[in-house]
């Protein structure tokens, strides 16, 4: 590999450590297996959905609608009052109580794009998390070379015990990939995104990395993201409101073409983990997520939860960052503050009566 590149061999540790010591500390296994019970099997991902152009397909579901000349504010142009002291005041509460040590919350109103930030500055190692800016890269090259979508790539040995320099008393990988398979660069991206697989995201990297060895950094740049050089995979640092970017850019296309951006928070959706926000929120309500944990050498655990809420009227961003001792009481808090986050804006939204709507428009 590289060493001009960000994502090195060191960077991978950020990107792969959180997994693997989550499995070496009784927390990744479950995971997996929550995930392994909705997952499709990995022979069922099309290899060739890229191709399938969801704006001439109608299939328009997970951007921002004013992009499609659509827009939410003639459905609702109400403001959601409180959120702000709301969330302060359970974050305090939990922090009180040691139910975590420190926590960072982000809300963002997709119909009126106001926020709401709670310790906002506070930086965090990102486990696992770190794999969307990777797929974002990835459908960023496929944009100028659309065919390395369905470039095969072949499974041979196991290189996470490698990067991450495990010894033999370290568990083995939890990958589900099968040695001496071929997997497309677009299977890969779903492998690694839905069941946070570290193997397949070992192989992204060296792919792209062979492809363009500065690919990667460029892309790290220009979304904003620059990995200090030197940085220990144990270190904090990246804040909340840095990593919310990364779903804002696909939710507004602003950065990757629409198939790419749709494509995106289309795999994000089939997420296989289904506590935090996910467990807060309907089953009927589409939530495109990702989780991230990471053990710390403080003997502190991080968990990370960052999703968005397809809410019919108030589609919303919501990230949680957390650190503390206990894994079940950083779930739990991260579960209890989305659920919070959801009943203020569904009660808010069910408020808006059709005379109010009438009013906003004519006003």
């Amino acid at each position: 590999m590289g060493t001009d590149l960000n994502i090195s061999k060191l960077n991978l540790k950020l990107v792969l450590s959180g997994l693997a010591m989550g499995i070496a500390i009784g927390v990744g296994v479950g995971y997996f297996v929550f995930a392994a019970e909705i997952n499709p099997p990995i022979d069922s991902i099309s290899a060739n959905k890229y191709n399938e152009d969801p704006i001439t397909m109608n299939q328009f579901r997970f951007l921002n609608p004013s992009i499609a000349y659509l827009d939410y504010s003639s459905i609702d142009l109400s403001s959601i009052e409180g959120m702000d002291s709301l969330l302060l005041h359970q974050t305090e509460t939990a922090q009180k109580s040691g139910k975590v040590s420190s926590a960072a919350i982000y809300y963002r109103d997709l119909t009126t794009n106001q926020k709401v930030g709670v310790n906002e500055s506070e930086v965090f190692s990102p486990g696992s998390l770190m794999k969307v800016p990777i797929m974002i890269a990835i459908y960023k090259y496929a944009e100028a070379k659309p065919h390395i979508l369905e470039q095969k790539l072949l499974y041979t040995d196991s290189k996470e015990a490698e990067y991450l320099e495990m010894d033999k008393k370290s568990p083995k990988s939890n990958s589900k990939l099968i040695h001496g398979s071929e997997y497309t660069v677009s299977q890969l991206i779903d492998i690694m995104i839905i069941e946070s697989d570290n193997e397949a995201t070992i192989m992204l990297i060296d792919y792209i990395e062979e492809e363009s060895p500065q690919f990667l950094r460029s892309v790290e740049s220009e979304l904003g993201m620059i990995i200090p050089d030197g940085i220990d995979f144990n270190e904090n640092f990246i804040t909340i409101r840095t990593y919310a970017s990364f779903f804002r850019v696909l939710y507004n296309s602003s950065y990757l073409e629409k198939k790419y951006s749709e494509l995106a928070l289309e795999t994000l959706s089939k997420t296989g983990y289904g506590f935090g926000i996910r467990q807060s929120i309907p089953q009927e309500i589409p939530v495109a997520h990702k989780y991230g944990v990471k053990p710390s050498k403080d003997n502190y655990i991080q968990l990370h939860h960052f999703g968005i809420v397809y809410h019919q009227k108030k589609p919303f961003l919501i990230g949680i960052m957390t650190k503390g001792k206990n894994i079940e009481h950083l779930k739990s808090f991260i579960a209890e503050v989305t659920s919070t986050t959801f009943q203020r804006v569904d009660e808010r939204a069910k408020k808006v009566s059709q005379n109010d709507f009438k009013k906003d428009i004519e006003d």
